[in-house]
């Protein structure tokens, strides 16, 4: 079974050799490892050239953003299962041999992912909490695996967080259509502006709604924060705007697979949800406050709980009193 190993690298010198070691040292060796290069400026590519003789390079004419740089591997990929590392992430070094294992076990079953741990710039493992996954290792304990099967499948449908994507999902090749799918990406608004891992597994699921999904409950890849790089990170007000686009961009795309392929009520209604929410954050960070107080009362109305409500009063006010950029501040020193 041949592994295609996805590495997408823009600008990240210091990490990339790393990366790119910890799929080259896989205990694995059916593999090949696609590098896509999205016009780095840095030193990254004299870096990887380095390991040209083990890997396959790709560099984008231009930079295109992370789902176009994806969408490339994949259409160069031609393993039995696509894979994808992030230039700054780490794998374990037994994770692919357990991705096969796991498929081999299960013939019927079409995409996995696993559990994960986080580092910091000097690869040292840091605790940050995090139940996010809790609820499918439930389910294995309990041995249900039907049951995380769909939980897997309403986690990323519903963008309630259970799954983590990133550098620990992977599915078999042949559930895609690569013409249709990079089709479809190519005609999103934004797709330069776009998240990559969300936007690919909803396309999947939705093309494929009964299909078994697999979970791992080990850390088999390690996160690296680093900078302003952890999701829903900023430390500018630019930055922090180019990510709820990026977050708004990715919700309507999910959004529109859901209202084509899905005839449940409630994800529709959770993808709706999410698309306003980051409607609601795009005017607030903007200061346009007058749209952002009727997106906050519509999103109370028909969607947030008591709790969500109370954060998001203490955010609007604090963002209205102190400016956006302010507010940044005062939350990136208290992360």
């Amino acid at each position: 079974m041949l592994v295609s190993v996805i590495i997408t690298v823009f600008n990240i010198e210091k990490y990339v050799e790393a990366a790119l070691l910890s799929a080259l040292q896989q205990s694995y060796k059916e593999v090949e490892i696609i590098v896509v290069d999205d016009c780095s400026t840095d030193g990254s590519y004299e870096i990887i050239k380095k390991y040209m003789d083990q890997i396959r390079y790709i560099r984008t004419f231009a930079n295109s953003g992370v789902l176009l740089a994806t969408l490339e591997g994949i259409k160069q990929a031609s393993g039995d299962v696509i894979s994808f590392l992030d230039g700054d992430d780490l794998w374990a070094e037994n994770k692919l041999e357990l991705v096969v294992d796991a498929f081999k076990k299960h013939p019927q079953a079409f995409f996995l992912s696993h559990d994960y741990q986080f580092i910091n710039s000097a690869d040292t493992v840091i605790y940050k909490e995090d139940h996010s996954q809790d609820i499918l290792k439930k389910g294995l304990i309990e041995q249900r695996e039907d049951q995380v099967s769909e939980d897997m499948r309403r986690s990323v449908l519903g963008y309630y967080g259970n799954v983590w994507l990133g550098s620990a999902y992977c599915f078999r090749s042949h559930v895609i259509d690569k013409g249709a799918l990079s089709a479809w990406i190519e005609r999103l608004p934004d797709p330069r502006m776009t998240y990559q891992d969300h936007t690919i597994a909803s396309y999947i699921f939705l093309h494929h709604p009964n299909g078994k999904l697999l979970y791992i409950p080990l850390p088999l890849f390690s996160y690296r924060i680093h900078g302003t790089n952890y999701s829903g990170t900023a430390a500018s007000l630019s930055q922090m705007i180019n990510v709820i686009l990026k977050g708004l961009n990715t919700a309507q795309a999910t959004h529109s697979l859901v209202i084509k392929y899905s005839k449940d009520a409630s994800l529709k209604s959770r993808q709706e949800q999410k698309v306003k929410y980051f409607n609601y954050l795009l005017c607030l960070f903007k200061r346009k406050y007058i749209a952002a107080l009727l997106l906050f009362a519509t999103l109370c109305l028909k969607f947030w709980t008591w709790k969500e409500i109370g954060k998001e009063l203490v955010r609007f006010g604090t963002i209205v009193l102190l400016g956006p950029s302010r507010y940044i501040s005062i939350k990136n020193r208290l992360i």
